[in-house]
């Protein structure tokens, strides 16, 4: 295929040759090519009309709607640089990110313009684009013109922006799609947000192949409905992080096939050899490929499994490096070490992003240049890994303070900022533990007050006011004094793992006192890892999250035969009240359906 400069060139040709296709279809909404690029030529139109230069940051202010991919397309048609806002994200947060950004107005649907308008900027809703825009002459552009900027966990206590233009956005399409090979005709997976890099790269890779994009909400419509929905779209490609799938293969009832899945492609965080070999075992006609990417990079690596392959170290490679990507191993001072030897992962290539967005200090800490290697540039990653004899890289895990907690990725210092900044908090320190099942959780250890009466509730529901979900942690252990270094630093690895029984949020713990509730408590256990757990405990309080919360109610469903809805969960938090919820089955209704308008 002929190199297009520009995501906007590339997706041109796939609407006009596959215009009748489906590009977005979920349970309620299908929208064909045609009419996405109708619906992004008409935002990228409004956007010119009311001003927007080329250069200039849009805010896209979404959560999992469908306006959002088209919304992004318009923005980037439009010339302007998109700034996706994840409407789900604590408001102090998106503050910041649209100060950062210097945004000249926020792009969002009718049904969210309330919300958007708290940010104090312009707003444009692109529903209604059609009667705002006029016929205008678009600009086009180039390969080397900003087109994106992705917020990220950062160090400093704020997120940190990842600008990416229109050419390297195409490089890391080809250079992921080399390998999988979607094609039109394709159905994919999409849990991830347009707010994460994986996100964008996932929305791109349907929209460049003329393949159809499959959206799923786990958090509402939980892992239970997730089997059934997966085999009802016959999706030929799944995409998502090593947690979910770990997850979703612990709900799959014995015999369950999917004869159409031909590519399951599994990363953002460490993969197990039980996920392997699991995969392979569910889904015995699928091409199961481990990948490793940053959202500074797009694909560095990916490898394809094979069903009789073992892991005797516990370690599973993450493969070679992709098309126009090199990886380095380099020990502290900057030099190579030897194969099997471990060291930071360094990844060099003219097709990944120079800078982080206003922050020059990071930037020239992070993005090295190669003296007479003109546009190359070198990737510090700050993962450990080594190469192989096979020529194979493996991740051994993060060289400083920055994790991924089921894909997401997470700057341990952002949250530890967030804490020491809360007024009954003398101090805290965070750190990333695995659970009863292997799975990465984040533990926070914090000191607090003599004579305080601060409860691990009262202090995650502070934290929820300044950072998402995934962030949040899922234990808090408190301490007398928060041990540290010689230097006064706080020494880690003396923090001790948290107990596998924590102790009860309310005064007193009251044990369950029906079936039901005992039932709930059961599965509270198993999935917790706690030896007991009181009826008035919160889930969200004792370790839980949003993927474990589907794991609960997928099991209850089952075992009482009533299918209780995710969303459940969250509402009637703790024992006593899910107990009640579903005696009476007393629930909010499912989620609306998508908005099917979009501008001419």
């Amino acid at each position: 295929m002929t190199m297009e400069p520009t995501i906007v060139h590339r997706f041109a040709q796939i609407a006009r040759r596959y215009g009748n296709l489906d590009a977005i279809r979920d349970s309620v909404t299908t929208i064909t090519y045609g009419s996405l690029d109708e619906w992004a030529n008409g935002t990228a139109r409004a956007l010119v009309n009311q001003g927007i230069r080329p250069g200039e940051r849009v805010g896209l202010y979404f959560d999992r709607d469908a306006e959002a991919p088209a919304a992004l397309l318009g923005a980037l048609r439009s010339g302007a640089v998109a700034v996706p806002l994840l409407a789900s994200h604590p408001p102090e947060r998106l503050h910041q990110i649209v100060d950062d950004a210097e945004m000249s107005v926020i792009v969002t649907g009718q049904g969210r313009a309330p919300a958007a308008h708290a940010l104090g900027m312009p707003i444009l809703v692109v529903d209604q684009a059609s009667t705002a825009s006029v016929e205008v002459p678009l600009p086009m552009p180039e390969a080397d013109s900003p087109a994106i900027i992705l917020y990220t966990s950062g160090s400093t206590g704020r997120p940190k922006g990842v600008l990416t233009t229109h050419g390297l956005l195409l490089q890391k399409f080809d250079r992921a799609n080399a390998v999988l090979q979607i094609r039109n005709g394709d159905r994919m997976t999409f849990f991830s947000t347009f707010a994460l890099g994986q996100g964008v790269n996932n929305i791109l890779m349907a929209f460049l192949s003329g393949a159809t994009l499959c959206p799923f909400d786990i958090r509402r419509e939980g892992l239970a409905r997730l089997t059934s929905w997966m085999a009802e779209q016959r999706l030929t490609i799944y995409l998502s992080s090593a947690t979910l799938l770990r997850n979703l293969l612990r709900t799959l009832e014995e015999g369950r096939q999917f004869p159409d899945l031909r590519i399951l492609r599994i990363g953002g965080e460490r993969v197990l050899p039980s996920d392997i070999v699991s995969a392979h075992r569910v889904f015995p006609r699928a091409q199961v490929i481990v990948n490793y990417a940053c959202t500074e990079t797009g694909p560095v690596t990916m490898h394809a499994t094979d069903r009789e392959e073992t892991f005797p170290d516990g370690i599973v490679p993450i493969g070679r490096p992709v098309d126009g990507i090199a990886v380095r191993i380099v020990d502290e001072a900057g030099s190579e070490v030897a194969d099997g030897d471990e060291g930071e992962i360094v990844v060099q290539s003219s097709g990944i992003s120079p800078r982080y967005w206003r922050n020059p200090e990071q930037s020239g800490a992070t993005f090295k240049t190669l003296p007479g290697r003109a546009g190359d540039w070198r990737y510090h990653t700050g993962d450990l890994g080594r190469v192989r004899s096979d020529g194979r890289l493996e991740h051994l895990g993060r060289k400083d303070l920055r994790v991924k907690i089921r894909g997401f990725r997470v700057e341990i210092e952002e949250i530890e900022s967030v804490l020491n900044q809360l007024p009954d908090i003398v101090r805290a320190a965070v750190a990333a533990k695995p659970d009863v099942e292997g799975d990465l959780r984040l533990v926070a250890y914090v000191q607090l007050p003599k004579q305080s009466d601060v409860t691990r509730d009262t202090l995650r529901g502070q934290i929820a006011l300044r950072l998402p979900e995934y962030m949040i942690p899922t234990a808090f252990v408190f301490l007398d004094e928060i041990p540290t270094t010689e230097s006064g630093k706080v020494a880690r690895q003396r923090l001790p793992d948290p107990p596998a029984q924590l102790p009860a949020v309310s005064p007193e713990s009251v044990m369950p006192r029906s079936a039901l509730e005992e039932t709930i408590a059961s599965i509270w256990r198993e999935i917790l890892g706690l030896e007991t757990v009181g009826v008035h405990d919160a889930f969200l309080s004792i370790g839980g999250d949003s993927l474990k919360a589907t794991l609960v109610v997928s099991r209850l469903s089952s075992r009482i035969g009533v299918e209780v809805p995710l969303w459940a969960l969250f509402e009637a938090s703790t024992i006593s009240e899910l107990a009640n919820a579903v005696e009476r089955q007393t629930w909010t209704p499912p989620r609306p359906a998508l908005s099917a308008q979009h501008p001419g």
